[in-house]
């Protein structure tokens, strides 16, 4: 998985909350309360109308959110989990084979941002699938590839792998945290990447 696995993706959502805030007049919450709502399992949409905010401007909100959250100008925020470089070296050196597999609606885009942050060349194969349906089309791609480990930080990941012979790890320093992850059952919770690593070897 790429957003919040590899990728540290909290600037992007401080950024475009903030942004988003001006332009629907939303004046209740802070965009780190925003972000750790996210990352304790909140929708957009679950988020705002706790709030009292009217449900057509949380449908609007979040309508807006996914036509902006990929362009290049908010891609532009995000940086490399601190240890993601020393994690895809250490698989080389190990002689792994990686397969990308994210739910990126924008494919142009997210080509572009991996060569921007210099890890494109580490994939045998990049797969991007639809966020709308994602647990089924990363479990397609899950079933015909097999993949002896799936590696991601959401439940959404786990659910992409229940029922096939695929070990599952899990970061909890991405899009969700650890009493989430924990609270839905999910198996294989590491702090990062470098904890992973030293479960695999």
């Amino acid at each position: 998985d790429l957003d919040g696995t590899l990728l540290d993706i909290e600037s992007r959502y401080l950024n475009l909350f903030d942004y988003m805030c001006k332009i629907f007049q939303i004046n209740k919450i802070s965009s780190s309360e925003f972000w750790q709502q996210k990352r304790g399992g909140k929708t957009n949409i679950q988020i705002l109308s706790q709030l009292d905010y009217d449900e057509n401007l949380s449908i609007n909100f979040h309508s807006k959110w996914v036509s902006l959250i990929e362009e290049n100008f908010w891609l532009g925020f995000d940086s490399l989990q601190i240890d993601t470089v020393d994690f895809l070296n250490w698989t080389i050196e190990k002689e792994f084979k990686i397969f990308l597999l994210t739910g990126r609606n924008n494919r142009q885009n997210l080509v572009q941002q991996l060569k921007k942050l210099g890890i494109h060349h580490y994939f045998e194969s990049i797969f991007n699938v639809d966020t709308s349906e994602m647990v089924n089309q990363k479990k397609i791609f899950l079933e015909e590839y097999k993949p002896k480990l799936f590696i991601g930080d959401s439940e959404f990941d786990y659910l992409s792998c229940k029922g096939l012979d695929i070990n599952f790890f899990c970061v909890s320093n991405g899009f969700r945290n650890k009493t989430f992850l924990q609270k839905n059952k999910i198996p294989n919770i590491f702090e990062n990447l470098t904890e992973v690593t030293k479960k695999i070897f």
